[in-house]
């Protein structure tokens, strides 16, 4: 007697996936990123010539563009706390500002 699977193998790994995201959300501050989102649009709009649609779609962009990157950051793999190196090589990664 054969057996099927309840799922298939994609449908599983749509589900997955689904729950991992879920899950990385819950990592992200959305309504900090939001008001971050805010701020950018309302410092574009004060320049002239003024849009607010042209604004804050700029900011959308400037903060998706910053979220593209964070793959690449290596502060990403750093786990800071009571190691000391870690807090060493984080402090050494750290954006200079």
């Amino acid at each position: 007697m054969s057996r099927h699977p309840l799922m298939s193998p994609a449908r599983v790994e749509a589900l997955l996936a689904d729950v991992i995201y879920e899950r990385v959300v819950e990592c992200v501050d959305l309504a900090r990123l939001a008001d971050l989102e805010g701020e950018l649009a309302e410092l574009h709009a004060e320049q002239p010539p003024s849009d607010r649609g042209i604004s804050e779609a700029w900011a959308r962009a400037t903060i998706d563009a910053a979220l593209a990157r964070l793959p690449m950051d290596p502060r990403r793999y750093l786990v800071v706390g009571d190691c000391g190196l870690c807090a060493a090589e984080a402090a050494a990664h750290a954006p200079r500002g």
